[in-house]
């Protein structure tokens, strides 16, 4: 088997305790420590859907792992070990090389386990399930925002988008930075972990922003209000695209892989203390309210906004 014959696989493997039986049989044993449940998430990625054809083997590796990852993140869990499933056209050792390089790179950052997977001949694409802890009952869902809740993204917005216009130009930005967060996204791990207890609600920001804060409504019964000026970007992205066009990008665009989470309006003052602790620039955007299903984005002058594409559709071309 593949995953047993390569170099990474022996060295990404060799340090999870909780795999009494890990890579090299039909399948990994999983032990659950006492007082934790398993969270669990799996992604596909598919060349020229989701990552260009000209992608390195390095980047497709990093990144098809750090979006599946992010989900972890999303419900506070912390990584316990993933498997890995490659579809190829053809065995390149070359690519392999490269690509376990990126598996290295990523699972190094994060001190990720791989536990098992599986190879097979065909377009190419790749398979990522994550397993992760959380301590019992503790997850954060999609499904508990409340009304009076404030609604709170991390880092800024826009950028991945961004990224990926630069990589489909082959232009290249003020700086790479643009397109290294389409390439190489930064999973917030930390920040998922001490929204523990913290958060009402919360989910990665993948779709985008209207339409991923939008499954938080929908899954909890609730309405919501953003405003507009208040969508949090990079410097890189505005000296880019200039700041309003950056800003429309931000609120529709996905794959930045922010956390969108939610908070009780008494906890606010506890916000920024929360992100001196974990690094990261926190921005209140908005409010849940009662107006079932309804998202509404407001511009300075308090009207409602429109927007043709609203996030990532799985089905259709965007």
């Amino acid at each position: 088997r593949f995953f047993a014959k390569q170099p990474f696989s022996q060295m990404l493997s060799g340090n999870f305790l909780g795999a009494p039986l890990g890579i090299g049989d039909d399948a990994a044993i999983v032990s659950i420590p006492n007082e934790h449940d398993l969270v669990v998430t799996t992604d596909t990625s598919i060349s020229g859907r989701h990552f260009l054809e000209s992608t390195s083997a390095f980047h497709i590796a990093y990144r098809s792992i750090a979006v599946s990852l992010s989900d972890l993140a999303a419900m506070g869990a912390i990584p316990y070990g993933f498997l890995l499933n490659i579809t190829l056209p053809e065995y390149n050792e070359v690519w392999l090389t490269e690509f376990s390089g990126g598996i290295a790179q990523i699972a190094k950052t994060y001190g990720l386990t791989l536990i098992g997977g599986d190879t097979t001949r065909g377009p190419l694409a790749i398979g990522v399930t994550h397993l992760g802890l959380v301590s019992k009952g503790q997850a954060i869902q999609r499904s508990t925002a409340k009304s009076g809740d404030l609604i709170i993204v991390s880092g800024s917005l826009g950028d991945a988008a961004a990224g990926l216009d630069c990589l489909k130009r082959e232009t290249r930005a003020v700086t790479d930075y643009l397109p290294s967060r389409y390439l190489q996204p930064e999973v917030r791990l930390n920040l998922g972990r001490v929204l523990g207890g913290f958060a009402t609600s919360a989910i990665d920001i993948s779709d985008g922003l209207l339409a991923d804060l939008g499954h938080i409504l929908t899954k909890s019964g609730v309405g919501g209000v953003i405003n507009f000026d208040a969508i949090p970007l990079s410097n890189a992205i505005v000296d880019y695209w200039g700041e309003t066009k950056a800003r429309q990008f931000a609120v529709c665009c996905g794959d930045d892989y922010e956390l969108c989470f939610t908070i009780p309006a008494d906890k606010c003052d506890t916000l920024k203390v929360l992100a001196d602790k974990v690094n990261i620039e926190l921005t209140v955007i908005g409010q849940i309210n009662s107006d079932v299903g309804n998202l509404q984005c407001l511009d300075s002058a308090g009207n409602p906004m429109e927007f043709l594409n609203t996030g990532f559709n799985h089905f259709y071309d965007n």
